[in-house]
């Protein structure tokens, strides 16, 4: 993360120079509106909400889902493997990581002692709770961009 904020603003001044060199001025007038991010408070901010995100949401939910299910995980394995796994299932290798997540899943958390049933079951099911989430986030975002456009 550190790496990230000392490289922001200095990839950014790099990108400006790079794309200046170039003969069209919209491409430096579409990295211009980027120019509030490369500050680097607001960029370690934006990292510091979506490390909190990902580990109260991901792995709040997940620890949840998986001890419901029954699996008796201490909080450090489970977060070792909901680590392992969620770093493999983003892998773009197929269509929305179908399949990818299930066998990161099986492999990662039958290393800690569950079950492959229950692995498959718990990434299932936390598939189908994202899907739901989104589906009913639908219609608000909907409406809130409507809104912003008139």
């Amino acid at each position: 993360m550190l790496t990230a904020l000392f490289f922001a603003e200095r990839f950014y001044q790099l990108a400006i120079f790079l794309v200046g060199l170039l003969p069209w001025e919209r491409p430096i007038g579409l990295l211009r509106d980027f120019e509030p991010l490369a500050n680097a408070r607001v960029y370690g901010g934006a990292i510091s909400w979506a490390a909190l995100f990902t580990a109260v949401g991901i792995g709040g939910s997940n620890f949840f889902l998986f001890t419901s299910l029954g699996a008796d995980l201490p909080l450090i394995a489970f977060g070792s493997a909901i680590f392992a796994a969620t770093l493999v299932a983003n892998i773009p290798i197929s269509i929305n990581n179908i399949g990818v997540k299930e066998w990161s899943y099986v492999f990662f958390f039958g290393l800690v002692g569950v079950s492959a049933e229950l692995a498959v079951t718990a990434a299932l099911l936390s598939r189908l709770l994202q899907m739901l989430i989104s589906f009913i986030a639908l219609p608000a975002y909907l409406a809130e961009r409507n809104r912003g456009a008139a």
